[in-house]
């Protein structure tokens, strides 16, 4: 053989006899660095984390079965292949707005015109509703008359607002006139009937129609 393929075989020997060398002597190293591991206690964190390890692969609790698939942009894709979209939709005014009320009224009950003072209050209202806090004034009278179980009343209010309580300026809000009766069925149940009309101050009270007419239909029980 040439000299450098024997020089080539020597190196090759020399490098293997270090290789076995080493393995020889990490071997046991190894087992005894284990021995010494296992005979050192765990600590409680020690353990948990050991446990929480072990469950990565098979998490606690029952599989939650799901059609979604995959999001595409903003939707959500099914398993068969109906896709779903959040909207976020501003509420017009109603009864499922958050309104803070306060209201007080005092009525002098002198017979038969019964003459009130009523305040209306809102101390809080939505960030969703473009309204302002504020304060409705009112001041009526509303006149009765009972025959027997019937009872007839005419109430007649005229009403104030501050300034963007209804979506406009300051100043008389409306005046109404109404008819209202009430029967009187049983000493806690009674029946009752009415009709109110509204003339409204267009730059106070903002509405489709500034003259209009509301009714009522129900029944009363008491205790």
């Amino acid at each position: 053989m040439d000299p450098i393929t024997i020089v080539i075989i020597a190196v090759a020997i020399a490098l293997s006899a270090i290789g076995v060398t080493v393995a020889v002597r990490l071997i046991p190293l190894s087992r005894r660095v284990k021995q010494d591991l296992k005979s050192v206690p765990y600590l409680a964190g020690d353990k948990e984390d050991e446990r929480r390890i072990k469950l990565l692969d098979r998490p606690a609790g029952r599989r939650r079965d799901s059609s979604i698939v995959d999001l595409v942009g903003n939707l959500i894709r099914h398993t068969d292949g109906s896709l779903t979209k959040a909207y976020h939709v501003t509420l017009d005014h109603s009864t499922f707005t958050e309104e803070h009320v306060i209201e007080g009224r005092v009525t002098y009950l002198d017979g038969f015109w019964s003459p009130f003072v009523a305040i209306h209050a809102r101390p809080g209202i939505g960030s969703n509703i473009p309204l302002d806090t504020g304060v409705v004034g009112q001041i009526g009278f509303a006149p009765s008359k009972t025959w027997g179980a019937l009872t007839l009343a005419l109430p007649v209010t005229v009403s104030f607002d501050t300034d963007n309580f209804h979506g406009g300026d300051a100043g008389f809000a409306y005046v109404s006139a109404g008819l209202s009766a009430t029967y009187a069925i049983s000493k806690h149940v009674a029946l009752n009937l009415g009709v109110t009309y509204y003339h409204t101050n267009d730059s106070v009270i903002v509405n489709p129609e500034s003259d209009f007419v509301t009714g009522l239909a129900g029944f009363t029980v008491s205790f």
